[in-house]
């Protein structure tokens, strides 16, 4: 399993956002930046334009490097705006994408650029947090409001809605996605369609550790489908629907072998979620997903007031948390459980369903500097 970087068709061009120039060089996010836009989220072609990695696969770094720096302008390809240590990283992770492709990034060495090791730090989730958690988390039991699911944050509102935008985003492996993910303390876990798990910085998408689905699992295939997620003590509770739960440790994500009888006593316990495709939040607005397109109205009105349009149908309403006094609104695009029907009737029809779009986790906030002192 691996992750890539992707960004949204809505609103991002061909250019290195100014945020990332002042941040340490990062393969993956540099690609974000600079290419994922036109060129889709693994390289492999998107919307605006073809595949980057025959390209890859039949230039040295040195040539590659070249054409980045001057583009294909005949073509409406611009320069990549990046130089120095950026564009090294670029190049690295244009040879991992090529790599990807190909079938031979498959090693266990062979880890996505930039991926850190473990969390420092963990606050263990005890009864007391799951009976009241923060405003600032998501921990899956999500708060409900109208039946909806809720977040009483109220820092993004009808005053400011239209200066959302996408803080980051990241593409998921192939195959339809149940679990919503959940946020606590500033980490964000993310359940794979392939049964894998990862941990996440919430505030910039950087990954904190991966922990790939078992040869088990692998076997069985997409029979495997994660259907939830959740937290109690230092461990990571994983629900799959195909397999038996298990168990992570949060901190690392080294699986737990012996917490089976912790594992389906928490699964007993866990009632249903309020979920759907809305989600209300306490500044007044209703996030919805139609389609491909992303809104959120007036909660009284139902005016919409912000929209975006992403690179597949929206699966869920979305979710709400905050790290460091910043609020973010995360939704999963692509393919949902239960999606396949489409899909086979494009195929009795003789198109071509290799195109569809991957999932994709999109995440939005206010621009750094707006909004932070409304909560």
């Amino acid at each position: 399993m691996r992750f890539c970087w992707i960004a949204a068709a809505a609103y991002l061009q061909c250019a290195l956002p100014t945020a990332l120039a002042q941040a340490p060089p990062n393969g993956g996010a540099v690609f974000d930046g600079a290419c994922a836009h036109c060129h889709g989220a693994n390289g492999e072609g998107g919307p605006l334009a073809p595949s980057l990695l025959m390209r890859v696969a039949e230039s040295d770094d040195a040539e590659l490097t070249a054409f980045l720096r001057v583009g294909a302008p005949e073509r409406g390809m611009p320069p990549a705006p990046v130089a120095g240590e950026q564009m090294t990283a670029l190049v690295d992770y244009l040879r991992f994408l090529g790599r990807a492709a190909d079938g031979s990034a498959d090693g266990e060495d062979d880890v996505l650029p930039g991926a850190a090791v473990a969390i420092e730090s963990f606050r263990p989730v005890t009864e007391a947090v799951l009976r009241d958690p923060d405003d600032a988390d998501w921990l899956g039991l999500a708060r409900a409001r109208n039946g909806r699911p809720f977040t009483p944050l109220d820092q993004v509102n009808a005053a400011n809605v239209e200066r959302l935008a996408l803080a980051w985003a990241r593409g998921l492996p192939p195959g339809p996605v149940t679990a919503e993910p959940i946020v606590y303390d500033g980490v964000m876990f993310v359940a794979m369609p392939d049964a894998s798990v990862a941990a996440l910085d919430a505030a910039t998408g950087d990954i904190l550790w991966e922990h790939r689905s078992s040869e088990d699992a692998a076997e069985a295939g997409s029979s495997v489908t994660v259907q939830r997620l959740s937290l109690f003590g230092q461990s990571l509770y994983v629900m799959a629907d195909g397999a038996m739960p298990f168990a992570l440790d949060a901190r690392s994500g080294a699986l737990q072998p012996d917490a089976a009888s912790e594992v389906a006593s928490r699964a007993a316990q866990q009632d249903s979620s309020p979920s759907g495709s809305m989600l209300e939040t306490a500044g007044g607005l209703i996030f919805r997903g139609d389609g491909r397109r992303y809104e959120a109205v007036d909660a009284e009105s139902e005016d919409v007031l912000w929209q975006t349009i992403l690179g597949g149908p929206i699966v869920t309403g979305g979710i709400g948390y905050a790290v460091d006094d910043r609020q973010y609104i995360a939704v999963v695009a692509g393919s949902a459980q239960g999606s396949a029907a489409p899909a086979t009737r494009e195929a009795e029809s003789g198109n071509d369903v290799s195109d569809a779009p991957p999932a994709a986790l999109y995440v939005f906030a206010l621009r750094h500097g707006e909004g932070q002192d409304q909560r």
